[in-house]
This record gives C-alpha cells, sequence and structure tokens, in this order.
C-alpha cells in the first residue's frame, strides 16, 4: 500500500504530464497494491476526472480481479496493450510541412515527427506547466515558434493542420483536453484548417465528461481541461486506424473495441 500511495501522491502534484502518463501510474500503483481497492480507486480517480485513461485501468481492476485474474496479469495486458497502441500510431504519417498544436501530446510528437514535419506553432494556454517540455521535444527535428493564444487567427492561416491530443474521448461526442482547445479548434475550423484528433483507445470511455479539474489563477479558481464537441473534428486518429468526421458513434465503437482488446489479451496471458 506504501509504495502505490507514493505513486498517488505524485499524481496529485502533477501538472505536467497526459494521460498516457497516468495511464502508466495508474497501471503501477494497481500492481503494487496487488488487488482492487474501492477507496483507493475513488482517491485514484479524483486526481484527474476527466482522464478516461485512468478510468479504464480502474474498471479493468475492477472487473477482472473479480474474475480471478492478478494483478500482475492485468497489468502485463495493459501495459501490453499501450505499447502496440503506440507503435501502430508511431507509423502513421500525415502530408503536412506546417502544423499547430497546444498544450504537449506524446501523439502529436509522434505524428509531427513521422511525418517530417518542418514547422510547429505551439499556442500558449495559461496557465501553463508543460510549454518548456513541448518546445524542447518539437526543437529536436523542427523549427518551433511558440505563440500566444491570441494571435492563433492569424498563424492559424500559415498551418496545413492542427493537431491535438486527448486525455478523454467520451461516448456523449465530446473530448477532453487542455483549456484553450476548444477555442482553437472552431479558429480551425472557421479557417479551413483541418483538425486531427491523435490518442490511444485506452482514452475512450462511455458517457459524459466529469467536470474538470480547476486551479487557483489570480484570485479565481479556473479549469485546466475543456469539454470539447467532437464534431469540431474532422479526423480522429487511433491505433485501430483514421476515421473522418467521428461523432458518439465512433466513439462508442473505439471504446468497445478497446475492452474487447484487452479481454483478448488476458485471455492470452495467465491467470
Amino acid at each position: 500500500m506504501e509504495r502505490s500511495r507514493k505513486i498517488l501522491e505524485e499524481l496529485k502534484a502533477d501538472y505536467v504530464h497526459g494521460a498516457s502518463w497516468y495511464f502508466d501510474k495508474a497501471v503501477e500503483a494497481f500492481e503494487a497494491l496487488g488487488d482492487f481497492n474501492l477507496e483507493f480507486a475513488q482517491e485514484l480517480d479524483e486526481v484527474r476526472p476527466g482522464m478516461a485513461s485512468v478510468k479504464n485501468v480502474i474498471d479493468a481492476y475492477q472487473t477482472y480481479i473479480s474474475k480471478g485474474y492478478s494483478a500482475k496479469a492485468i497489468a502485463r495486458a495493459l501495459k501490453n496493450l499501450k505499447e502496440k497502441a503506440q507503435e501502430r500510431i508511431s507509423k502513421l504519417s500525415l502530408e503536412a510541412s506546417s502544423i499547430a498544436t497546444v498544450s504537449f501530446s506524446s501523439n502529436v510528437l509522434s505524428l509531427a515527427k513521422s511525418s517530417n514535419v518542418k514547422h510547429v506553432y505551439i499556442f500558449i494556454t495559461e496557465p501553463n506547466f508543460e510549454l518548456d517540455e513541448a518546445v524542447k521535444e518539437f526543437e529536436k527535428f523542427s523549427k518551433v515558434a511558440a505563440l500566444p493564444l491570441s494571435s492563433a487567427s492569424h498563424f492559424i492561416e500559415y498551418v496545413d493542420a492542427f493537431l491535438t491530443g486527448f486525455d478523454g474521448l467520451y461516448t456523449s461526442g465530446h473530448f477532453v483536453n487542455k483549456s484553450g482547445t476548444y477555442l482553437l479548434s472552431c479558429i480551425a475550423k472557421e479557417k479551413g484548417v483541418p483538425v486531427y484528433l491523435i490518442g490511444e483507445s485506452f482514452k475512450a470511455y462511455d458517457g459524459f465528461p466529469p467536470p474538470p479539474v480547476k486551479v487557483k489563477w489570480s484570485n479565481l479558481m479556473i479549469p485546466l481541461f475543456e469539454n470539447v464537441p467532437i464534431e469540431l473534428a474532422d479526423y480522429l486518429i487511433t491505433e485501430l486506424g483514421v476515421q473522418e468526421k467521428p461523432n458518439s458513434s465512433t466513439i462508442k465503437s473505439v471504446y468497445e473495441s478497446f475492452k474487447k482488446l484487452l479481454e483478448e489479451a488476458l485471455r492470452e496471458g495467465n491467470l
């Protein structure tokens, strides 16, 4: 329990990493716990309520521990699914020499790199905790400009696509991402710039996204994340393929596919 509690405290203190990292940490926490504990699961879920990756880890342990699978077997299956998903996404590419993005997504980074993107415009949203890491990673293969969100309607005309990751993909017809994503998606749509969502199927979940996490900014509490209508996206990219004009049914299919893949992975493994 001590190791799991340390991981939980690490998550509570973090404002930089995305849903894939939280997925890893949630798996690590339950593996260290060695069992499913409802109280621990509820506390874990409350750290970042919109991160569907964490919800899927919780559901996996709650479902399959009761079916006799060990915590280690579930961890192996989840890690394997993530590894395969990211490997497949890393092999995809776009015809784009310049892109716009927001926050920092490892999947956007991977796709931009495999597509030989030469120019990256990162729009800054506040509060911003991840900008330095994003600039450092994108500068390894492209020219990077970090720009204020207020300049988006001008500079987005210079790019071939707006690429964004997501922390949650919900069957209600929404995706959850850093605040500012909604505005950028609307601007891209109005300017005729295609909007791409990139992420793994383990970030899809059934239902409506919960209220977002808020942080103190000046004298107010402001949302760190926001819910964005899926209709603003032109393409959804997952390890399952590229889907044009995604909607709530598309998300439902992605979510069901993840659950099926997990069940198959566990059946192929050992208790």
